[in-house]
């Protein structure tokens, strides 16, 4: 069992996979910004998450829950309109898709797609600026709140044109991340009720 083209994109690409600083850009915003991900210890939240196709006039809307711990631990779910998703704990977890009706184990030495796609969460979830390097530059639109551009330098990146992320105001996590494709296609994920450094139940990253 595969995840979808658009989890894997939402997921793995909108998870910032590196950043090149752009010329001029405010540093110490990005530093600011690296701070505050260095104090979180772990993240419960809810996200809605709205899929624009051109060739499509109606919005595809899913609605779901992402889980994070220091130092591996990953839940990323989709709960509306089918659940499905996958759990990471360590190097090791499990996918799932309620429809196909499927449960699989797999392992990130074993498994490149999902080694990449949670990886790059980590780098998402931690905004670890060094290793954040090579595939996009960066731009600043806005310090208060936080609001950051980043643009491919290479068509590695498959049909990604560009993406802007949305920080809370206080810096804290983020707010809104939108992933804009090729053709007028595009994907916004909107972050809601999220919850830092709460104690979370060690079921979460064990049990789909």
């Amino acid at each position: 069992m595969k995840l979808p083209l658009t989890t894997l994109l939402a997921v793995g690409l909108a998870a910032l996979a590196s950043v090149a600083l752009a010329a001029g850009s405010p540093g110490d915003t990005l530093l600011r910004l690296a701070a505050k991900a260095g104090q979180v210890r772990s993240i419960q939240t809810e996200f809605t998450q709205e899929k624009r196709l051109s060739i499509f006039k109606q919005i595809l809307l899913s609605k779901g829950e992402f889980a994070f711990q220091r130092p591996r631990s990953l839940r990323w779910e989709y709960l509306e309109p089918v659940r499905s998703g996958f759990i990471l704990h360590g190097d090791s977890g499990k996918r799932w898709n309620e429809l196909a009706g499927e449960t699989q184990d797999f392992s990130v030495r074993k498994d490149p797609i999902m080694q990449l796609v949670s990886s790059q969460i980590l780098l998402w979830t931690t905004l670890d600026l060094k290793a954040l390097s090579r595939t996009y530059t960066i731009a600043v639109k806005s310090d208060a709140p936080a609001v950051l551009l980043f643009t491919p330098r290479a068509a590695e990146v498959g049909p990604i044109a560009g993406l802007c992320i949305t920080f809370t105001p206080d810096d804290a996590a983020i707010a809104v991340i939108e992933i804009l494709e090729g053709q007028g296609d595009s994907t916004t994920i909107r972050f809601h009720g999220t919850r830092l450094n709460d104690d979370i139940d060690p079921g979460v990253f064990t049990r789909p």
